[in-house]
């Protein structure tokens, strides 16, 4: 599981985690016989807010690298009817059936993943508050449900991002590249009326990890908020 853990001082918040679902490091060769995947994620960012006219600037910066399997799970056996390994929670849910549904903690972004991601933002308390971010993801071709086994000491090693998967041939494909910009205003027209805007603009290349060419779209919410 990644989460953020921070150590601040000043105006300037460092924070980094190691994220470790199987202990075996990485290679330079394949793994011996009998040996699993490696299952390593690493995350790091700076933060920093100071004072910037008559409002407060912040500024942000994070990456994250995580392993191709870093969340080591297996699909529902029918002849045992049990979950295989790295389930974390498997919940029954009213307003869906009663259907079990699938819940797990961890890095949104999954493993065999790399991210960069810049951030600033200024505000003007009670008044105007302005974000924007730029997001970097790279991403191969394992899900969370991708199958793996023990090496047998052949297999090639798998490392971020993947093309193909080391125990299962057929799923391959091109990596995914995705470039996120976000912007996001919040206004206060008066003391109980408020406004807030927020676009978001996707451009990925190999989409779903098919070679393809760039598409993007354009999402927009516009919102109006009064308080009694």
């Amino acid at each position: 599981m990644l989460r953020r853990t921070t150590r601040s001082g000043g105006g300037i918040n460092i924070y980094g985690q190691v994220g470790i679902d199987e202990i075996t490091f990485g290679e330079e060769v394949a793994p011996a016989a009998n040996a699993k995947p490696d299952a390593f994620a690493y995350l790091a960012g700076i933060q920093t807010a100071l004072p910037f006219g008559p409002g407060i600037l912040t500024l942000g910066l994070e990456g994250a690298y995580t392993d191709p399997f870093l969340y080591l799970r297996e699909k529902y056996n029918k002849n045992t009817e049990q979950f295989g390994v790295g389930y974390d929670v498997i919940v029954r849910v009213l307003s869906h059936a009663m259907e079990n549904l699938r819940y797990w903690q961890g890095y949104h972004y999954g493993g065999d993943a790399i991210t960069a991601t810049v951030s600033a933002g200024w505000e003007l308390a009670h008044k105007l508050n302005i974000q924007g971010s730029l997001l970097l993801l790279v991403h191969g071709v394992l899900t969370l449900d991708s199958q793996w086994k023990l090496y047998s000491g052949s297999e090639a090693l798998a490392t971020t991002p993947t093309r193909e998967n080391p125990f299962d041939l057929s799923e391959h494909g091109a990596v995914s590249y995705t470039v996120l910009a976000t912007v996001k205003g919040e206004y206060q027209i008066s003391r109980n009326l408020g406004a807030m805007v927020h676009l978001a603009l996707p451009m990925v290349w190999n989409k779903g990890n098919e070679s393809a060419a760039m598409v993007a779209d354009l999402h927009t919410s516009l919102a109006l908020r009064y308080t009694f």
